[in-house]
C-alpha cells in the first residue's frame, strides 16, 4: 500500500442557492480521510467518505484544492476551479402607478435580484424612459406626454439567464387644472374693458367666473372676460376651471368699477344747473 493519489476533477458549474448533487472525491489507496479547502462557501466536505456536499450562497469562483491520506501518507493537493454562478433574477412587480400629463413623476426603481446587468421596460407611457445598465439601472424617471393606461413588461437578466417577465399598469392621467389668480382689476363705469384672459394649466375645456361685475361675462370656452360695467363698486371674483381630469381650485380676486367719464360730464351738468342763479332784475318788465 502506498499513500493516495487523488484524482484531479474537471471544472465543477453551479448556481448561487441550489442545492448541489452530492460530489465524490476520488482518491487511490483508501484513503482514511480527505481534505478540501477554498470550497465555494456553503459547501462541505465529510472527511470520512470524500462527498463534497451543501448549497452555495455566494456567486463566486472558487479555487478548491483537495487531498487524502492513509496510514501511508497524504497525498500531494490536487487544484480545480468551483463556479458558483449566480441565479436567474426575479423581477418584484411594482403596485400599480398613476402619474399626470405634463408632471415629472416620482422616480421610480425596478428592484430585482441576483444582481441584474440589464433591465429593460417595455410598454412604458409616452414621456418615460428607463436606465438599462450602470450605477441607475432599473430607474424610470421622464415627464408623460399622453393620457393612456399603459401595461408595462419588465424584464432582467444576468450572466446567468433572463427573468421572468413581469407586468404592471401605469396609468397617465390629464391633470387638473390650476388657474392663476389675476391682480385687482380697475375699471370704468360705462368704458369697455380691455379683455381679461384668464390663465390655467391643464387645457381647460370650461372656465366659470362667478360674481363679476354687472355687464361684464366669460366666455365659458375660451377664458376671455369682456364687456362694458353698468354699475359702480367692488366685486370679488371667483375663477374656476376644469377638463377630463377634473375641477380646479377656485381663486378670487377684485374687480373695482370706478366712475367714467360719462359720469363725471353728467355730474357736472348737474351741479352747474343746480347752482346757476339769475341775474338781479332778470326777467322783470320796466314800469
Amino acid at each position: 500500500m502506498a499513500a493516495p493519489v487523488v484524482t484531479k476533477p474537471a471544472k465543477q458549474t453551479s448556481t448561487k442557492s441550489v442545492a448541489i448533487a452530492p460530489f465524490q472525491v476520488e482518491a487511490t489507496e483508501m484513503p482514511l480521510e480527505y481534505k478540501a479547502t477554498g470550497l465555494p462557501a456553503g459547501l462541505t466536505i465529510k472527511p470520512l467518505t470524500g462527498i463534497i456536499e451543501g448549497t452555495p450562497t455566494t456567486a463566486e469562483t472558487a479555487k478548491v484544492k483537495l487531498s487524502a491520506k492513509n496510514i501511508e501518507g497524504t497525498s500531494p493537493e490536487v487544484e480545480f476551479e468551483w463556479e458558483v454562478e449566480p441565479k436567474v433574477p426575479v423581477i418584484t412587480k411594482p403596485a400599480k402607478q398613476t402619474g399626470h400629463i405634463g408632471t415629472v413623476i416620482t422616480p421610480l426603481t425596478i428592484v430585482a435580484t441576483e444582481t441584474p446587468t440589464e433591465i429593460s421596460a417595455a410598454g412604458l407611457p409616452a414621456g418615460l424612459s428607463i436606465v438599462k445598465s450602470g450605477a441607475k439601472i432599473g430607474e424610470i424617471t421622464g415627464t408623460p406626454t399622453t393620457a393612456e393606461t399603459a401595461k408595462v413588461k419588465l424584464s432582467a437578466k444576468n450572466g446567468t439567464g433572463s427573468a421572468v417577465e413581469v407586468e404592471f399598469e401605469w396609468e397617465i392621467l390629464i391633470a387638473v387644472p390650476v388657474v392663476s389668480k389675476p391682480a385687482k382689476q380697475l375699471s370704468y363705469h360705462g368704458t369697455p374693458i380691455t379683455a381679461l384672459h384668464v390663465a390655467a394649466t391643464g387645457t381647460p375645456t370650461v372656465y366659470t367666473a362667478s360674481s363679476l361685475p354687472a355687464g361684464l361675462s366669460i366666455n365659458a370656452a375660451t377664458g376671455v372676460i369682456t364687456g362694458t360695467p353698468t354699475t359702480k363698486g367692488t366685486s370679488t371674483v371667483v375663477l374656476a376651471a376644469e377638463n377630463a381630469g377634473g375641477v380646479s381650485l377656485e381663486v378670487s380676486f377684485e374687480w373695482v368699477i370706478q366712475q367714467g367719464a360719462e359720469d363725471e360730464t353728467a355730474e357736472e351738468a348737474k351741479n352747474t344747473a343746480s347752482t346757476w342763479v339769475a341775474p338781479a332784475g332778470w326777467g322783470v318788465r320796466p314800469g
